[in-house]
């Protein structure tokens, strides 16, 4: 782990010995792209009517980009499946502007609008896949626009270089060497990395809010602008430490989108994904997060739900 050990999190069963069922009876779950699917979604979501596949506006734009239109019925078909056990998310700059005092957080980035039509829109997608042309032509729409959102988001953030730099400057030559040969840093050096983060943080706030500067702590810690800097800074740690100076424009773009889906899992269950980078920086931020101080939802994948659910039908 880069930042050395943090209170370690109470990771043991609690739950040793109850049927899954009786685990976590709702969970809520932010969804990767490269699980949209996957047999493990579909199986999360029979298991329980009261568990919900959690999908951020990244998701959306990432399912709708494929030339083909089939590539695009296959991603929706298990959420539409489960239509009414889908929660969609706030836009990015809307999740910035949440109350880090509000009570229920979570339930703060929820978009309630487009997850109460989900199940409408799903029903327009099964007329357009029978081949309704009105319908195709909206998806056609949408399309575009899917195409144009990544493409702006790539443009963003580029290759990375500048700010691999700018990051590295920051560390004297020992810190790096510890970094690289995966020592355990430091406090002096644990702590500057915080310190970027919340400079980070308060950087793209006052951009986004006319000056306005992001809270002090505690509150700090629940603000979706900072856990989205420390997952940032944390998966370009991780590019340090590997030596990197630069990174392909479409990795550096799909490391943003893996790093929005990390922070909101953090708000809810975690996430499932088959990306191991995605599964680390969550890791990492439940880590930190918690070490700090902050109420966090049991995670989906330290729970080990779907290993003993199947676990307990081969019993049965």
């Amino acid at each position: 782990m880069i930042l050395g050990k943090f209170p370690p999190r109470d990771t043991a069963d609690i739950f040793a010995g109850l049927p899954p069922s009786a685990k976590l009876v709702s969970m809520r779950v932010v969804i990767d792209t490269n699980c949209l699917e996957s047999e493990e979604l579909d199986l999360f979501l029979s298991s329980s009517k009261n568990h919900a596949a959690v999908i951020p506006g990244h998701t959306i734009a990432e399912i709708f980009r494929p030339r083909d239109n089939e590539a695009i019925f296959a991603s929706l078909k298990i959420i539409c499946t489960f239509s009414r056990q889908v929660i969609v998310l706030k836009e990015n700059r809307l999740a910035n502007r949440v109350d880090p005092k509000a009570p229920a957080i979570s339930n703060h980035f929820i978009d309630k609008d487009t997850t109460r039509q989900f199940p409408k829109f799903c029903e327009v997608i099964e007329a357009a896949q029978q081949g309704d042309p009105a319908y195709l032509r909206q998806i056609e729409r949408r399309r575009q626009w899917a195409i144009e959102r990544v493409e702006t988001a790539q443009a963003a953030v580029g290759d990375q270089s500048e700010a691999l730099e700018e990051l590295r400057a920051n560390f004297a030559d020992h810190e790096l060497r510890e970094l690289r040969a995966g020592r355990k840093l430091k406090d002096e050096t644990r702590f500057k990395i915080l310190a970027l983060v919340t400079q980070l943080a308060d950087k793209m706030f006052a951009d986004q809010s006319n000056g306005t500067h992001i809270h002090s702590p505690p509150y700090r810690y629940n603000q979706f602008v900072w856990r989205y800097a420390l997952a940032h800074i944390v998966q370009m740690m991780q590019l340090l430490r590997k030596g990197a100076v630069r990174r392909a424009p479409e990795k550096a773009r799909n490391d943003h989108f893996d790093n929005v889906f990390a922070t909101f899992g953090t708000y809810f269950n975690g996430v499932m994904s088959n990306d191991m980078g995605t599964l680390m920086t969550q890791d990492i931020l439940r880590v930190i997060l918690k070490s700090l101080g902050a109420r966090l939802a049991p995670d989906y994948v330290t729970t080990r739900y779907i290993e003993q659910l199947i676990e307990q039908q081969a019993k049965e």
